[in-house]
């Protein structure tokens, strides 16, 4: 491989192992202490050859060089530590369930990198092979832990009446000793009222009902940032080296010294999480048609954020425990099974409808980043930006309208000015555009039978949803830039005037730029509906199979994304995670025909 242009090699290795023990001391009374070890490491050798292309007509073109070579090598170390003592007893018709347990998680991750370039040929690629001018070496450590302390307690009467209750007692690292540690509660309940006397005429028709709630508070320590101590050890002051220094007065001369880079803030504590849910199980006909309603309220206090501070700070903003946000609203699952002869169906769906809010962000206020906005009242991470009206048809549109950008033109997009001032500017004329949190997500399940012949088919999608086109996506025009995308073939010329994209410019014009300057122009309805899985078979019959020895044969033809209906652009996934803009390889349209025969 030394010899191509631009390859290298990775290889990745694991070692893992576990240990546990089951011990009984006395009748209903376990001991189980457990042990894990994984230890992971990868080896990632990327080399660039010294190339020059030359055109058709011989002259010299494209440059790739120096040669070139980075190595770089990584170690994850993690550690787990769990002993739990639990223990059941049943007298008449009650169980009680009791649960104690302690647990610790240890992770260590070292990493090491090395570059050199201007080796004497393209068959050299050792570092030590090459010149030391230009060479960079650099590597990093973290290391986190957790312990927690945690109980459970279950209690059953006959199988009517269900009562559970959940204490946990948490630390992590990330947080100072004064609030590194978290108390969890939780509680549920049931009530199976299809097993009371009273409701036994009806489980002819209603088999099964249950009545349930649940509320708990749960804890998240994974602070939203960058990969740096700022995210690992927000509470400790940390200095980064590079930050070099000028001393001297007529001869000043550079010096390399260390120096804080990242705010500290040693009050953080846990992210919380609570969530309250009513939920009721129902069946019919003898189970063959199941039912589940749920309705959920669950709220996210002291978010882990970092908040933008004034340029005077000097430092990376410290991550707070800044705001909160509110998500409820129903979930529902249904079932039903049945036959007809030898023909057998199911027919299975689910819908979720929700509703996200910001509801607070304490001192801190809104905040912009990008194309998104926090803003109490709205879903959190909603679009933000210009109304679009279209595109400017002439110069004398552009001359008549709010100013804009002053490279503006013919085939721009026209922006709305929303406060009538006479001028579009970032401060008065962005509002909400619409957000990426679905207000509901459904799935279909269809499975049918006969005769060995057999049929599934899953069907997923969303409704009540926007996506924003930006990035690779969408596309730039440059030489060093995300290329166009075929889109951009219907772009507004004097000659396209009704084309469904603004004219093409070059990044040194952004007035048009969905990430520079966003715009309802690129949010569109992003509902959709996926055939996500589908499967055919059949299998043959026994007396078949048996000639061969087999116990069964059966041959299946099966796909995966094959069908997709979607108000969003095509060449953009619909599934895509918000903010990925292109960059996230898209799902794979794949089919597989195969064969299953087992002995």
């Amino acid at each position: 491989w030394l010899n191509s242009p631009s390859l290298g090699s990775y290889n990745h290795y694991v070692l893992a192992g576990t240990a546990g023990l089951d011990w009984e001391p006395i009748k209903d009374l376990h001991f189980k202490p457990f042990a894990g070890y994984t230890l992971t490491q990868d080896q990632n050798k990327s080399y660039v050859a010294d190339i020059q292309f030359y055109t058709p007509t011989g002259t010299a073109g494209l440059y790739q060089g120096p040669n070139n070579v980075t190595d770089l090598y990584d170690n994850t170390t993690y550690i787990t530590l769990q002993a739990t003592l639990d223990y059941m007893k049943r007298f008449g018709g009650h169980t009680f369930k009791l649960l104690g347990g302690y647990s610790q998680e240890y992770t260590k991750y070292y990493q090491l990198q090395g570059y050199r370039q201007s080796f004497l040929n393209n068959d050299l690629s050792d570092l030590n092979a090459a010149s030391t001018t230009g060479e960079t070496s650099n590597g990093y450590s973290n290391e986190l832990a957790l312990q927690s302390f945690f109980g459970r307690f279950n209690y059953d009467y006959e199988g009517r009446y269900l009562f559970e209750a959940n204490l946990r007692y948490d630390g992590s690292s990330r947080f100072d000793t004064a609030s590194r540690f978290g108390t969890f509660p939780s509680l549920s309940a049931g009530w199976r009222i299809s097993q009371e006397k009273f409701f036994y005429a009806l489980r002819p028709v209603v088999s099964e009902l249950k009545l349930r709630g649940s509320w708990g508070k749960l804890g998240n320590q994974n602070i939203v940032g960058s990969n740096s101590d700022n995210t690992y050890y927000p509470y400790i002051t940390t200095v980064a080296a590079g930050q070099n220094y000028v001393f001297g007065g007529p001869n000043p001369a550079f010096a390399n010294g260390v120096a804080p880079v990242n705010g500290v803030n040693t009050a953080l504590t846990w992210e919380t999480t609570t969530e309250t849910d009513l939920g009721l199980d129902a069946a019919f006909l003898q189970g063959a048609l199941t039912f589940t309603a749920d309705y959920f309220i669950k709220k996210t206090s002291n978010i882990l954020l970092s908040i933008p501070v004034s340029a005077p700070y000097g430092l990376t903003a410290p991550s707070q425990n800044a705001g909160a946000v509110q998500n409820k609203g129903w979930e529902f699952n249904a079932d039903y099974h049945g036959h007809s002869g030898a023909f057998t169906y199911n027919v299975g769906g689910n819908a979720a409808f929700i509703q996200n809010k910001v509801t607070s962000l304490g001192a801190a206020g809104s905040s912009i980043s990008g194309v998104t906005i926090r803003q109490v009242g709205l879903p959190i991470n909603s679009f933000w930006g210009y109304e679009a009206q279209g595109l400017f048809q002439n110069a004398q549109q552009v001359t008549a309208h709010a100013t804009q950008n002053p490279n503006t033109g013919p085939g721009d997009i026209v922006y709305k000015d929303l406060n009538n001032d006479g001028k579009v500017d970032q401060t008065n004329d962005r509002t909400y555009l619409g957000t990426y949190f679905p207000k509901v997500t459904f799935g279909l399940n269809l499975g049918a039978g006969w005769k060995g012949i057999d049929v599934t088919a899953f069907f997923q999608g969303a409704a009540g949803v926007k996506g924003y086109a930006e990035g690779i996506a969408l596309g730039q025009v440059g030489t060093s830039v995300g290329k166009p995308t075929s889109a951009m073939l219907d772009s507004w010329t004097t000659s396209n005037p009704g084309a469904k994209f603004p004219r093409l410019l070059t990044t040194s014009y952004l007035q048009n730029d969905p990430g520079t300057n966003p715009s309802s122009y690129w949010v569109r309805n992003a509902d959709y509906v996926r055939l996500k899985n589908l499967q055919v078979g059949y299998t043959l019959p026994f007396s078949i199979a048996r000639r061969i020895g087999a116990q069964r044969i059966r041959f299946y033809y099966s796909a995966q994304n094959l069908w997709t209906l979607s108000a969003f652009y095509k060449w953009i996934d619909p599934e895509a995670p918000a903010g990925t803009a292109g960059y996230d390889y898209p799902q794979v349209k794949t089919t597989t025909f195969g064969l299953n025969v087992t002995f």
